[in-house]
């Protein structure tokens, strides 16, 4: 188990958009660059088919991302994931719907060429997460934002001239805050993408 023991709420928090700053900085002053590569992608979490889905269990996510080329090694990628988790249990019919969409820029490095084969990365986020327990009584939401961290790996190849497949993984740290303790995220994912 890891757990995170930061010396501050602020000083996290301060990393946290640091590096959010100076990642967005990086695609800003390369952005004009009409020579570069760019690719759309769409897909999904690969651990919600670990879960499945029975009478009482749903839970599924789903994932867009834009990269973009800054050199020949390195890309930068705006991404967004959107995961729910519902659970229906009891004779009352209490439902726990738990849902977090997540805005990730990833900086990201290729040994072989910028979007092509095994890839490595990291990534600061900002977490929204909201929660809602419902029965025939009564109803109860919470909503939270969280700012984290993580380090991405995976590999991306061209299946046409156009069209290219992702497979990646990733492990992040949430930071604590005064809502919730920190955490450990991990995901695994799969995306299809068009290059142009």
């Amino acid at each position: 188990m890891i757990t995170f023991h930061p010396s501050s709420k602020e000083s996290t928090v301060k990393l946290a958009k640091t590096s959010l700053v100076a990642i967005l900085l990086a695609g800003a002053l390369n952005a004009s660059a009409q020579d570069k590569i760019n690719v759309m992608k769409a897909g999904g979490n690969l651990l919600s088919l670990l879960y499945g889905e029975d009478g009482d269990h749903r839970y599924g996510g789903v994932s867009v991302a834009l990269e973009h080329q800054l050199n020949n090694k390195t890309t930068l990628v705006f991404g967004a994931n959107f995961n729910a988790k519902e659970e229906t249990a009891g004779n009352i019919k209490s439902t726990k719907r738990f849902t977090v969409l997540t805005f990730e820029p990833e900086l990201r490095w290729y040994p072989k060429a910028a979007t092509d084969g095994f890839y490595l990365g990291i990534a600061p986020s900002v977490l929204i997460q909201k929660n809602k327990i419902t029965n025939p009584i009564i109803i109860v939401t919470d909503n939270q934002t969280h700012l984290g961290a993580g380090i991405k790996l995976g590999y991306q190849f061209l299946l046409t001239s156009a069209l290219m497949l992702q497979f990646g993984t990733g492990a992040g740290l949430v930071f604590p805050n005064s809502e919730t303790d920190g955490s450990l995220q991990v995901n695994l994912n799969a995306l299809t993408g068009y290059q142009f």
